[in-house]
């Protein structure tokens, strides 16, 4: 089968009530809508826990029926205030996968060719309608930022993207047991266009990367 390793580390590891990651429910989103008028794709999503734990996971690239299948590595690329940058990140995956002696294609959130994470990827892809909530995040975090210690350093920690993708996501109106789906089960409501907006040609780098390697 074609294995798709993502960045994410397994949830259930640290969870016993989690079932999957946003980010493994956006990729399967993407595959399955990438591949409906194709025959059924046999593939499956890879919980890696990131880029220092590839060798952990070097069995699973050679774990295939037919040469047709493939290794596809979809990970951050990642801010270069945090260490990373598209390209210092892509050159470090490379240099790492080719070490293993593994057949692999890369591609790097957002877009395969800027700085950023997969949660900068969901940005670009809400619906319109609500960018009152992010709006509204951005309030929050400049008024955290107003409060310092005596050396100038900020009082308070300044919340990610990941954050601030999960505020978004999260100021729906749910039920409990929906709420407990979107923490625990990584259940986004991606195809729900009330929410997302997954024709929006931010998408386009993703969907033309799993056309061509699935």
């Amino acid at each position: 089968m074609t294995n798709i390793f993502i960045e994410s580390g397994d949830p259930r590891k640290n969870n016993p009530r989690a079932v999957n990651t946003n980010e493994y429910i956006f990729i399967k989103t993407i595959v399955e809508l990438c591949t409906r008028r194709k025959d059924k794709v046999d593939y499956s999503i890879v919980y890696v826990g990131g880029k220092d734990n590839l060798q952990s996971v070097s069995p699973k690239f050679f774990d295939h029926k037919s040469d047709d299948e493939k290794n596809l590595v979809i990970f951050d690329a990642d801010m270069p205030e945090t260490g990373g940058g598209f390209e210092k990140r892509k050159k470090e995956l490379i240099a790492a996968l080719n070490n293993m002696n593994v057949q692999y294609e890369l591609f790097l959130f957002p877009n395969n060719k800027d700085d950023g994470t997969f949660e900068h990827l969901l940005e670009k892809l809400i619906n319109s309608q609500h960018n009152c909530i992010l709006k509204c995040f951005e309030c929050y975090e400049k008024c955290l930022e107003k409060y310092t210690e005596s050396d100038g350093s900020f009082s308070y920690q300044t919340p990610d993207q990941k954050a601030k993708m999960y505020a978004y996501i999260s100021s729906f109106k749910r039920s409990n047991a929906q709420n407990q789906q979107v923490k625990n089960k990584g259940l986004w409501d991606f195809e729900n266009k009330e929410y997302w907006e997954l024709d929006s040609k931010e998408l386009e780098p993703l969907k033309n990367f799993l056309i061509k390697n699935i």
